[in-house]
């Protein structure tokens, strides 16, 4: 059994409650200047994203709090009314989503003179922000990108009491991994950049504890001896105010099937309740919870709802530039490698396993599920709740990897489906996701 609070650049370290000012020694110059102008950037949301400077961690790169670090004065309240979310790093070039969010502030606010206009609190979470996802980032640009692309998605919540930013970070292609979850949370309040150690203290409870209340509901969820054999916290989402809250564990958890397949999802986990809700990859949250950014982060583009046509007349197409038709409106392929169908099917439940097995029924052969999620990006282009499943199918040399849109509308469901060699997959990945991403009803 393994239990992880957080994870460092590396994934593994936990994240601990303070980052002491003296990173700035430690990090590079690139990054170091980047988080430290954060916090008196205010309202600089721009899409300009000049490249830092890639840094390399030190063994602890997010250490404890060294106790000669001022505490500050309780009788010197700091005025937060400034602090707001601003934009570190934005990019959506080459199928890569880049959002890379920071906490601003007024270094002119009053009670930070103490410290010479900085507030440490929000400096330390601009630097885990930096030691992080903008480290993870810039070892991505160092790498030369290869056949590989990075998803780095966030989500910001500004309430009376509490600035947060969840993220989530994966490297693609990957198969039966959702990512890792991140969580920056800042109580405004009592100026206070809060750890998963404090929550945990709060709630009465401890890593051991949220292992085994985990694993029994992920028992319960499969009930085929399916069990958690890792959970990480890899961070939290406060919501209410500090005399009325309700905290939501973000969880990165790693199952392990009875055929001895392995797979790692994310869930939402609230110990008050005993609650696990899986959370989608695409888009973790209800976009209208969120706070509207300028310029807008990928999940609220992606909610802007398709014009939908009447549902008589509902038939799914993609862009048919450059592919040989082989049975009209049904059937296409691409350079005699990959092919594409598009099939109207009947209902089926709109949960996982009944879409999973709806696609089982029309493949001749078993297939080997890598990811099913519902996808916000398909529901903003259609209309209608979307599903993306990938898999293979076959054995060997005969291995054919497989990407489904599923659509379901109110009378009847959608399929479109790409196939093409495992051995040729990375070759063509481009033009399957381009291809997949031009699916439209057809006027």
């Amino acid at each position: 059994m393994k239990m992880n609070t957080s994870k460092n650049v590396e994934g593994k370290t936990k994240i601990n409650r303070f980052i002491p000012l003296i990173i700035s020694l430690v990090l590079a110059l690139g990054i170091t200047t980047a988080c430290s102008t954060i916090g008196s950037a205010i309202d600089q949301q721009t899409t300009d994203t000049t490249k830092l400077e890639s840094v390399k961690p030190t063994e602890s790169i997010i250490p404890d709090k060294p106790d000669d670090i001022d505490e500050p004065d309780n009788n010197l309240a700091i005025d937060n009314s400034g602090v707001s979310i601003t934009m570190l790093e934005q990019d959506y070039n080459d199928g890569n989503i880049v959002e890379i969010l920071a906490v601003s502030y007024d270094e002119n606010a009053t009670g930070l003179e103490q410290y010479d206009g900085k507030n440490p609190e929000i400096d330390s979470l601009n630097n885990a922000v930096c030691s992080s996802l903008l480290q993870k980032y810039n070892d991505y640009l160092e790498s030369g990108y290869l056949e590989d692309w990075i998803m780095i998605k966030s989500y910001p919540f500004t309430s009376a009491d509490y600035v947060q930013i969840v993220s989530t970070y994966a490297l693609y292609p990957t198969y039966g991994f959702e990512g890792e979850v991140y969580s920056y949370n800042f109580d405004m309040k009592n100026n206070r950049f809060i750890s998963v150690e404090d929550v945990l203290s709060e709630l009465s409870t401890n890593e051991s504890a949220i292992f085994g209340e985990v694993n029994e509901l992920i028992k319960q969820e499969f009930d085929d001896g399916s069990e958690a054999s890792e959970v990480t916290i890899g961070g939290f989402l406060i919501q209410g105010n500090e005399e009325d809250k309700h905290v939501q564990l973000l969880l990165d958890v790693e199952i392990i099937h009875l055929s001895g397949d392995a797979e790692s999802r994310l869930y939402s986990y609230m110990p008050q309740f005993g609650e696990l809700i899986k959370l989608n990859p695409e888009c973790l949250f209800d976009p209208v919870d969120m706070d509207q950014m300028n310029p807008p982060l990928s999940y609220q583009s992606d909610f802007e709802q398709a014009d939908i046509p009447d549902n008589d007349s509902l038939q799914l197409t993609i862009d048919l530039s450059g592919l040989e038709e082989i049975i009209p409106s049904y059937e296409y392929a691409y350079d005699g490698m990959v092919y594409y169908t598009i099939e109207q099917l009947e209902r089926a439940a709109s949960d996982e396993r009944s879409i999973v097995e709806a696609i089982q029924e029309l493949e001749a052969s078993a297939i080997s599920i890598s990811n099913a999620t519902e996808s916000i990006e398909h529901l903003g282009l259609l209309g209608y709740p979307c599903w993306l499943v990938t898999y293979d199918e076959g054995s060997n040399e005969d291995t054919v990897s497989c990407m489904d849109i599923y659509v379901q509308t109110d009378d009847y469901d959608y399929r479109l489906h790409s196939s093409v060699s495992a051995d040729f997959y990375l070759d063509y990945h481009d033009e399957i996701g381009q291809r997949l991403g031009s699916v439209h009803w057809l006027d």
